[in-house]
């Protein structure tokens, strides 16, 4: 997961991964990994098995289905859902991640911050 580059990510609090079990993502999906921040963080990407500096796993990664929707809730200190893009992971193969829902890799990513 990437944020955008023209804007810092602060006072991240908790990020979670959920599946989307209907037709969009609600407070009750399963949560298939979260992590706390017990101190507010600025942050720009989140890789699966990777904690960031600062985090606490409270909830450990399960593997999603390759076709399970998945989506990213974002909780910073002032606003507690900041739900980004949705995706599965077949669409993230090849080492590519969604961005502004293009396939994208993470060096094209650094590209366009420069």
């Amino acid at each position: 997961m990437y944020s955008d580059c023209d804007r810092e990510i602060e006072k991240l609090v908790r990020i979670s991964f959920v599946t989307v079990e209907g037709e969009s993502w609600d407070e009750n999906e399963p949560t298939i990994w979260q992590l706390d921040f017990p101190t507010p963080v600025a942050l720009t990407s989140v890789e699966v098995g990777r904690l960031p500096y600062g985090a606490v796993e409270t909830i450990p990664w399960r593997q999603p289905g390759p076709d399970q929707v998945v989506s990213v809730d974002i909780a910073y200190g002032e606003r507690p859902h900041a739900t980004v893009q949705d995706f599965t992971l077949r669409q993230l193969d090849e080492g590519k991640t969604l961005h502004r829902h293009k396939r994208i890799t993470a060096e094209e990513f650094d590209k366009r911050c420069d």
